[in-house]
């Protein structure tokens, strides 16, 4: 007897074959989700593995530097042991403060990659951001033509100035002869210190307030 098309098949022969058919299927899309979920695992953890390595040069441009014996005997200090110390974002080269840096200081930097500074007014080290988080990642430093003053180019965490805003160069003198603010404040103080600062900051003392 021709059966033809399945359409003359029992009804349990249909049946038998649409299951076969439906596993099948099934089968065939559970390995196709387990395969892209694999990759995207795979891709996800490339990405977070890239993102990392670029975050640890961002952090380590000069770490573990060092000077030599014959570059420590061209540094110079003044009379107090300290160099002034330009901080400068290394993208936009735009000028973010200015501090002072002694010996202790200076190697720390260079060992850390994250710049140290020296308070004058607390006559310790200052590494900058302890307090607010606003840490600055040296990535190069640069001695000038009498090594008595050192430039540090950073990527800068945050805000620089301790009034929240993100140079501490914002008093731009008028036409007028008075001041005015050329920067706006981009972090409250109080987020930073969880307290405020003096209403004058020209007043106060220099590094009593750590950025």
């Amino acid at each position: 007897m021709w059966l033809g098309t399945g359409a003359h098949l029992p009804r349990c022969n249909r049946a038998f074959g649409q299951t076969q058919s439906s596993r099948t299927f099934s089968v065939h899309r559970r390995s196709l989700t387990t395969q892209y979920t694999s990759f995207r695992c795979r891709r996800d953890r490339a990405r977070l593995s890239n993102t990392s390595a670029r975050r640890l040069v961002v952090a380590s441009a000069i770490a573990r530097a060092a000077l030599t014996p014959e570059t420590w005997r061209r540094v110079r200090f003044d009379a107090n042991g300290l160099m002034p110390a330009i901080v400068q974002e290394v993208e936009t080269n735009q000028v973010l403060m200015l501090a002072y840096m002694n010996r202790e200081a200076l190697t720390e930097t260079l060992r850390t990659g994250r710049a140290v500074f020296y308070s004058r007014s607390r006559q310790t080290l200052w590494r900058k951001g302890d307090t607010s988080g606003q840490v600055q990642w040296v990535q190069e430093l640069v001695f000038d033509c009498d090594m008595d003053t050192v430039l540090l180019r950073v990527k800068q965490t945050g805000v620089a100035c301790h009034t929240g805003r993100y140079s501490c160069f914002w008093q731009r003198v008028s036409p007028t002869g008075q001041t005015e603010e050329a920067l706006p404040v981009l972090i409250d103080p109080h987020t930073l210190y969880g307290r405020s600062t003096e209403a004058d900051p020209v007043q106060r003392q220099p590094d009593t307030v750590d950025p």
